[in-house]
């Protein structure tokens, strides 16, 4: 059987991922995780974060844009900070699937299940994010997401632990960036290859430098 915890708040999360196992699972927009549920995983406990307060916030703190995990594609593809600070991430979001996937698929749990046709994760990489993960003890610690990501599927993340948001430089007007990707279709298709890239240009030269590109 399993059982299920509904946190309202980091202290209730720390105390619902207290209780986790490697068999436990997270659950936010639901759209990796459904699909394993009915080919018939069943975990030993559920922890729904819907109900986190601020865990879907996205805004910007001086020269930081800050992006909570809870934020869906649907909501990161038209924000105004994403739009003007960190254009290939909202690039990225509106790629992804169906309009009806972007208005639940979250940015935290396309990174968790770290697919390697996640869309948003080479937008993050090539902005530099980190990665802001609450642990059972109720500290919440900072991680580049490069060093977070470990393979196919597979994260640094122990079963005790959730991402809460992410975080990264804001571009400013002297940076571009962009996101495309090959997929079988034009639209909702999973990526084949996927690629984001910010660079600096100089405006008298027209050089381009301190180019980071992920793929």
């Amino acid at each position: 059987m399993t059982d299920f915890a509904s946190p309202r708040d980091f202290t209730e999360l720390a105390d619902a991922l207290r209780r986790a196992t490697p068999l436990s699972r997270i659950i936010a927009g639901g759209t990796d995780l459904v699909l394993s549920l009915q080919r018939g995983e069943t975990p030993d406990l559920l922890i729904d974060i819907t109900h986190v307060a601020g865990l879907g916030d996205v805004r910007l703190d001086g020269g930081t844009v800050r992006v909570g995990a809870l934020a869906t594609f649907g909501q990161l593809q038209t924000h105004p900070v994403l739009v003007a600070h960190a254009p290939c991430l909202a690039h990225a979001a509106g790629r992804v699937g169906s309009l009806q996937i972007r208005n639940s698929a979250t940015i935290g749990g396309n990174v968790a299940n770290a697919s390697p046709c996640g869309d948003s994760l080479p937008a993050l990489i090539a902005l530099g994010a980190q990665v802001e993960v609450l642990e059972a003890s109720g500290k919440v610690t900072s991680r580049p997401l490069g060093e977070l990501l470990v393979g196919q599927r597979r994260t640094g993340l122990r079963a005790s632990e959730c991402i809460t948001a992410f975080h990264f430089p804001a571009l400013g007007a002297d940076q571009r960036s962009g996101f495309a990707k090959i997929g079988a279709r034009t639209t909702v298709t999973i990526s084949k290859l996927s690629a984001a890239a910010v660079v600096d240009v100089d405006a008298t030269s027209g050089l381009l430098g301190n180019a980071r590109v992920a793929l």
